[in-house]
């Protein structure tokens, strides 16, 4: 939808969120994003000579409707995302297990449960959900 068929410019988007970077996920999201993008914060590439600036292209708490947004820097197409979780199952071990994980008290068996319980839970996410509408929104504005 940003480039449609044509090849996108590292550097060339710029990457909203509704979120602080402290909420949630929502830092680990950019982190990735920033990746992808070459999209940055106040500390990344300044450029060279005016060019290739990374800096200052990640917003946080932006007066935005989806979840995060995405801006093609040259032609101001933008693109918006929200994700909804809601529909797809999860098992309630994961909120069980959890806290035995994280405080060290799960038994091996219960560390290993968690584990294929979560990532069951990442598969049905990005693999069985990809292409569901009501889970992955993406607007064109």
């Amino acid at each position: 939808m940003l480039h449609d068929n044509a090849l996108p410019e590292r550097g060339n988007i710029q990457i909203e969120f509704r979120e602080k970077s402290t909420d949630g996920a929502c830092g680990v999201t950019a982190s990735i994003l920033s990746l992808i993008t070459g999209a940055g914060n106040e500390v990344a590439f300044k450029g060279i000579g005016g060019h290739f600036k990374r800096r200052n292209k990640l917003q946080f708490g932006a007066d935005i409707s989806s979840e995060t947004r995405f801006t093609r820097l040259d032609t101001k197409v933008t693109v918006d995302i929200s994700v909804n979780l809601q529909s797809i199952p999860q098992s309630p071990r994961i909120a069980e297990l959890l806290p035995a994980c994280l405080n060290e008290t799960a038994s091996s068996s219960e560390r290993t449960e968690f584990h294929q319980l979560w990532q069951a839970r990442v598969q049905a996410i990005l693999l069985d959900h990809a292409d569901d509408q009501h889970v992955f929104s993406v607007t064109s504005t």
